[in-house]
């Protein structure tokens, strides 16, 4: 009796499972631990997924689950199997199974291998449809694919580094590239020891960190190791895609190779910095150089700075030619640079003069004997070239920090050391000292004026050469502010949002002792624009020498960074201001005389120009990126063709994935049916009094389209044809 009533529970425990089982999201089997995995049971969720009865999967398959697999996969399921055993006696695996329809469908499967007591496997296990995220990771790994094409089409690699499992995709071009490959697993070590130039690591380190934290995009040249030891200049774009709570998961890097630029933009760099006649310094950069250093490295040395001009020289272009006057200048010149060594730095400042700062001497004594020595060379320099002629040269000399700790202080000395020399005979050298200066320092209003004019030139130059603006205009900051000594320049550049203007921080440079602008200020700007607009006069400039004048508001958001007195220059375009160039002094009362704002207002103009023309360049750029973007995104076919010869000036994606052989130039028949225009080409229906047409027709794939068919003037202004064509089998 106890035995019938256990086998009636028994019983009905059965089929609860059994209809728990049925009707599960999903399928249950357990199956023999064979090669065939043979079904003991299966739900009828199993059958649901396929298709199949039990009798059929009796019938057609013998009851062998390794059949019902899709063939391409039971492989490597059956692999994966054997390798997950190892480990536990749990298994998931992903897979696909056929259907009775022909299909397939895609399924999760979990599952649990149980020991009986006389040592024999069973696999229970359980699935679950997972077919609608699998097509989608398809069609992801579809795009992504797609866009590493287009990305490897222009010769850029593609990396993609994830955060959560540290493993790294390298398009293959990086191997082409650099002549190896780069590791699965991301090493920050690895890219610091084998990848990354020495010089450009810390800022790898830092833009890293910018990136794990979280931050805006970012772009940065580096130098990148190939296998023969030499290193490319490259741009890495990074982002990072974040999770839906913020945390960093995937950073993505395009890498483009900008060597050739990179060197070109240097060699521009250095030709700007250099006297094209005699190969030194021109007077800009020298004296910038100058700067730098006693501000720098230098401020704790003991140094001497030479001016240096031959004496008489007019005579020689007068009498030889201007030809042998340059011939004796670079003769000149070469000498100099022998004299001195390669981090003593070495200027021509005008046309017969020279600047060199003697670093980290000893004493006085020294700068004398160097001097004395010069004098000596510049007697037996080309002293062949007329009888009637000799070369001689005359030397002022002041020392830092004896005659001043700034550059024009000692600039201006031992330019009155040189003409106290010149005043005396000429061919010798003089030390600064009271003694000196009375009588001897000469007006610098031509010279002051001529170092405007270079400053202008020198500006316009970087700028027309450069291949890259941006750090074009910092490096113009920089010089810009060293030689006005001021600690903070800076260019301020606005963009119109619905009828608003919005103001920004877009150029900036600081010296040790300069404070970049906070962010009050530039709220200030963007809430008091129009008010802000009004404090520049007719010339465009904003000068304020005592801030205490300006409103509180804006004194304050002034003063929150030490400024104590500002001079601005405005960047107009027909009529309206864009932008400002602006410098920002700490000392109070910095007056600026009339010709220093006028060489400002000549700078902001010539930055204007290039940055005005480079920014509508970048807007046009994104405009028709936008464009092309959403046509390539519209799930139609998109094609310009030219109006006399039928050639194809324009094909979207999706037009070329429908038509691989489509090519740019070629006409739009020959891709397709041949070599005549088609017989019903809806081209033929434009004329002068229809602009559009539309009709229905079969297209060489044999599919019935929709084709829209409308005139437009191409780039070059001449005539041209669009044309749309979508589904139409509907």
């Amino acid at each position: 009796m106890k035995e019938s009533i256990r086998t009636i529970c028994e019983a009905e425990d059965k089929k609860q499972l059994e209809d728990i089982a049925n009707n599960i999201m999903g399928a249950i089997m357990s199956c023999k631990d064979d090669c065939w995995f043979t079904i003991n049971y299966a739900s009828m969720g199993l059958l649901r997924l396929t298709g199949f009865t039990c009798d059929e999967l009796r019938d057609l398959f013998q009851n062998r689950f390794i059949l019902l697999i899709y063939p391409e996969d039971a492989d490597n399921m059956k692999k994966e199997f054997e390798e997950q055993r190892k480990l536990s006696d749990y298994i998931e695996l992903e897979y696909r199974l056929v259907c009775k329809d022909g299909g397939t469908v895609w399924v999760l499967e979990k599952g649990k291998l149980h020991k009986d007591e006389n040592g024999n496997y069973t696999y229970y296990s359980v699935f679950f449809d997972i077919t609608e995220r699998k097509t989608l990771q398809l069609q992801q790994a579809m795009r992504n694919e797609h866009i590493r094409k287009i990305i490897e089409q222009e010769g850029d690699i593609l990396l993609e580094w994830t955060i959560s499992n540290d493993t790294l995709f390298c398009s293959p071009n990086f191997k082409i590239k650099f002549g190896y490959e780069l590791p699965d697993k991301f090493c920050l070590e690895y890219a610091i020891d084998h990848v990354i130039y020495e010089a450009d690591i810390p800022l790898f380190r830092q833009r890293l960190q910018y990136l794990l934290n979280g931050k805006v995009p970012c772009g940065d040249d580096y130098r990148i190791k190939k296998a023969s030891g030499e290193y490319l200049w490259c741009k890495i774009r990074s982002t990072v895609l974040c999770d839906s709570d913020g945390n960093p998961q995937k950073v993505i890097c395009i890498l483009s190779d900008i060597d050739s630029q990179k060197k070109e933009r240097q060699m521009l760099e250095a030709k700007a910095q250099r006297d094209l006649l005699t190969g030194a310094y021109n007077k800009i950069t020298a004296q910038s150089l100058i700067e730098d250093y006693l501000n720098g490295d230098g401020k704790d040395g003991y140094h001497a700075l030479f001016v240096i001009d031959i004496d008489n020289f007019k005579s020689i272009n007068d009498h030889l030619g201007h030809l042998k006057g340059d011939s004796v200048l670079s003769s000149i010149s070469s000498c100099l640079a022998k004299q001195f060594r390669p981090n003593d730095i070495v200027g021509r400042i005008g046309g017969d003069e020279f600047m060199v700062l003697l670093k980290n001497i000893p004493s006085i004594e020294l700068a004398e004997q160097k001097a004395q020595h010069l004098v000596h060379v510049f007697r037996n320099v080309l002293c062949d070239i007329d009888n009637d002629f000799t070369i001689s040269g005359s030397i002022g000399i002041s020392i830092y920090p004896d005659h001043g700790h700034q550059f024009e202080e000692l600039f201006r000395k031992a330019d009155a050391a040189l003409y106290f020399s010149k005043g005396h005979g000429k061919d010798c050298y003089q030390v600064y000292s009271c003694q000196v200066a009375p009588s001897s320092e000469r007006s610098y209003l031509s010279t002051e004026q001529s170092l405007r004019r270079d400053l202008a030139r020198c500006v316009f130059e970087i700028l027309y050469d450069t291949q890259d603006i941006c750090p074009a205009i910092r490096h113009i900051l920089g010089i810009t502010g060293r030689y006005y000594s001021v600690p903070h320049v800076y260019i301020f550049e606005s963009q119109e949002d619905d009828g608003k203007l919005i103001w920004e921080n877009t150029f900036e440079w600081c010296s040790d002792l300069g404070l970049p602008f906070s962010q009050n200020y530039v709220n200030y700007l963007n809430i008091h624009s129009e008010e802000y607009i009004k404090l520049f006069d007719d010339n465009g400039i904003f000068y304020c020498s005592d801030l205490s004048l300006l409103p509180h508001e804006l004194e304050q958001s002034l003063r929150n960074r030490e400024a104590n007195s500002i001079l601005q220059s405005a960047i107009v375009r027909n009529g309206c201001i864009k932008g400002f160039i602006g410098f920002s002094e700490s000392i109070p009362g910095r007056l600026w005389n009339k010709a220093e704002i006028e060489a400002v207002i000549l700078i902001s103009k010539i930055l204007g120009v290039f940055l005005l023309n480079d920014r509508s360049r970048n807007e046009l750029q994104q405009s028709n990126f936008t464009a092309k973007t959403i046509i390539d995104r519209m799930n139609v076919c998109a094609y310009v063709l030219r109006k006399e010869d039928y050639k194809i000036l324009y094909a979207n994606d999706l037009a070329r994935q429908y038509h691989p052989e489509l090519e740019i130039g070629k006409t739009c028949f020959s891709c397709s049916y041949g070599k005549l225009p088609c017989s019903r080409c809806p081209i033929d229906e434009l004329d002068d009094n229809v602009d559009r047409w539309t009709v229905n027709f079969c297209n060489a794939c044999h599919m019935w389209s929709e084709c829209s068919v409308s005139k437009m003037k191409w780039t070059d202004g001449k005539e041209a044809y669009l044309i749309i064509c979508n589904d139409a089998a509907k």
